[in-house]
Order: C-alpha cells, then structure tokens, then sequence
C-alpha cells in the first residue's frame, strides 16, 4: 500500500507491503481531513469525509464500458463522464491545498 500526503509545497510517501487496515489506521490516527484513496476496504472504518479518487472512477468507468456497451450504459457513462470532469476543470479553475500545512505536521 502507498500513501501520500500533499500540500501545496510538500509531499510524503508511506510504502507498506501490506494493504492491511492497520496501515492507513496507525499512520492516520488523529487526522481529521479528507481522506482521498481507492475502494479498497482498508478505508471504510477511517475517517470522518472520504473522496474517491477520480482516476479510479474513470478507470472503473471504461472497464465496464469494455464488457457492457448496451444504450443505457453508453449514456450513463457519457453522462458521469461529463460530471467528472467538470469537477476536475472546477478544481483546476480554483486550485487549493488538498490538505493544510497544521494536519501534516500532526502526522
């Protein structure tokens, strides 16, 4: 398991062999940001706010479309599609630290 944390000026690395809760456990105990991973079930017990990563979203979203291309799901791709990346143009547009300087240095 990898873990990073950002800033606007700062990026740690954690590399575990284990995809074990225990990791993301121990190393985030006491943050309370937003946590921003993949749909392993090593995450659902930790923290309060959880993002899915949209990487993960459209990697998951084109999978589908390759074993499914019936009408309804070529729409609802196209539709979530279009959803995820306004969302990723309104981050661009208003680019902020994803987590603040204070809840790092707590880790």
């Amino acid at each position: 398991m990898g873990l990073a944390f950002i800033t606007s000026h700062t990026v740690l690395f954690h590399l575990s062999a284990s995809r074990s809760k225990m990791v993301p456990e121990t190393i985030l105990e006491g943050f309370d940001g937003i946590i921003v991973g993949d749909s392993h079930s090593s995450w659902n017990d930790i923290g309060e706010e959880k993002q899915r990563c949209l990487l993960h979203y459209f990697r998951d979203m084109y999978r589908t479309l390759s074993k499914n291309d019936s009408p309804e799901y070529k729409q609802l791709f196209t539709e979530l599609h279009s959803i995820l990346k306004d969302a990723i143009e309104l981050w661009e547009e208003h680019p902020e630290s994803p987590v603040p300087e204070q809840s790092i240095n707590k880790l």
